[in-house]
């Protein structure tokens, strides 16, 4: 990558939060350790996992810069920790069931460079499931509305997420509400209108749980009558895609 001496390309914070995940964190791994960019440091909190997920992290240990193993209080706790630990510029999570695009630091870097006075970037990610694979695109005209900005693809300044870390009362939406939460604060935010990460249905905020607490943080934001319709048109469109693939395997 071409730097200019004029531009700060900053450092990223890539914090992998896991338990027990063997099945795919090599994946989420390789595709943070081999970026096309490389201020990168990466920092992985374990949950305390027992099965391979140990042995994994420490096959690729020369490209960790922080590995931590113990017992939390969730998920969002987890994050929490890796957000203390941090010291890059920009922070962004990429979890055991999400991995990054080739080119997405890179890209992301080339935006900030050019508009240094952004604390917030997001881009789109490609939501990978068992009904097929689709591309969820943040929706830079509906942002202040936190649900089109895909948390996967959200890089934000350390500083901020050390003002706002996650909010623990929340078990499954706790980024939901923090972005959310950010966005109405009103920081300087930008689009990048490309895919930059991948996320796989099933991980901990796929369920039931998960959308009542989106629905008890839109009340909270937004006001009952938006929160109800954003529960029902959410059920509808799962409601859909049940049915499309209950019916392609008949």
């Amino acid at each position: 990558m071409n730097v200019s001496a004029a531009k700060h390309f900053p450092m990223f914070s890539i914090i992998t939060v896991v338990y027990n995940g063997e099945a795919y964190l090599e994946q989420t791994i390789r595709s943070v350790l081999e970026q096309s960019y490389g201020n990168v440091e990466y920092i992985i909190i374990d949950g305390a996992s027992t099965d391979g997920t140990l042995g994994i992290a420490e096959r690729y240990r020369a490209g960790i810069n922080v590995l931590v193993s113990e017992k939390d209080r969730g998920i969002y706790d987890a994050m929490n920790k890796g957000i203390l630990l941090a010291s890059g510029d920009f922070v962004a999570f990429v979890n055991a069931d999400d991995w990054l695009e080739p080119d997405a630091l890179e890209s992301v870097a080339a935006l900030i460079a050019d508009r240094p006075e952004v604390e917030f970037v997001y881009g789109d990610i490609n939501v990978v499931s068992d009904d097929g694979s689709y591309v969820w695109k943040g929706n830079a005209g509906r942002h202040t509305r936190g649900e089109s900005i895909p948390h996967p693809a959200c890089f934000m300044k350390r500083v901020l997420l050390e003002q706002n870390p996650f909010d623990l009362r929340y078990r499954l939406a706790a980024d939901y509400e923090l972005i959310v939460r950010v966005v109405r604060q009103g920081h300087k935010m930008a689009y990048l209108g490309k895919t930059v990460a991948n996320f796989r249905v099933g991980g901990a905020s796929s369920n039931f749980g998960s959308r009542r607490e989106v629905f008890l943080v839109n009340r909270m934001y937004f006001g009952m009558v938006y929160a109800l319709k954003r529960l029902s048109m959410d059920v509808l469109f799962h409601l859909v895609n049940s049915l499309k693939a209950k019916f392609r395997w008949l």
